[in-house]
């Protein structure tokens, strides 16, 4: 199974923001997927998220759930078909952080509170 047309619902809030897409149970059985898994999304763009399965009562549904984030992310809304299926995760060589609004410490010290923690 490679990709999968699944249809676009609100994700429970205490999952928002986790990335996470809850998936219909039979989807995950049929593609042999496994919990926290990384899925690919896809709609105008894609993102990249962890596989939650859904409750039993959502067998055969057809449906993902997703944040609001995560729609945005892919450019889908509420009620939209999108494309998922399972992709390879790899380790990151190199991430680049940009602040959204101007830092009260300087370079050295935003440096010594990442790597310290």
């Amino acid at each position: 199974m490679s990709e999968i047309i699944l249809k676009v619902i609100e994700i429970p809030q205490q999952h928002v923001g986790r990335g996470r897409a809850i998936v219909d149970p039979k989807i995950i059985e049929d593609a042999k997927w496994k919990p926290g898994q990384i899925l690919e999304l896809t709609h105008n763009k894609k993102t990249h998220v962890k596989l939650w399965p859904g409750s039993p009562e959502e067998y055969g549904t057809g449906i993902i759930k997703i944040d609001g984030m995560t729609r945005q992310n892919i450019g889908a809304g509420i009620g939209d078909n999108i494309s998922i299926k399972s992709v390879e995760a790899a380790a990151a060589e190199q991430i680049t952080l940009s602040p959204t609004e101007k830092l009260s410490i300087d370079e050295e010290q935003l440096h010594d509170v990442m790597i310290t923690n």
